[in-house]
């Protein structure tokens, strides 16, 4: 898929984004490694919060509370960290 990519715009993204699979974190780590990407990879915070969802435990309240807070973390985020 990479090399389609480049195929048709002529040269790599300057960005990836994707959710917290790891075999996908791997091959753009490689790609790096191997100098063929030199961009962000930034993942999708939409995927993030669903799969942080189902592992704050706590009563309803405190769920709440800490949800907010990573959705805090993940707003207030500085753009030039992505």
């Amino acid at each position: 898929m990479f090399d389609h990519f480049i195929q048709i715009h002529g040269k790599p993204p300057s960005s990836i984004i994707t959710d917290d699979q790891q075999t996908v974190a791997f091959a753009i780590n490689e790609l790096k490694d191997n100098e063929f990407f030199q961009g962000n990879h930034m993942l999708d915070p939409w995927h993030l919060l669903k799969s942080i969802k189902t592992k704050i435990i706590g009563d309803e309240k405190t769920k709440k509370m800490k949800l907010a807070l990573i959705m805090e973390a993940i707003v207030e985020r500085n753009p030039d960290d992505y």
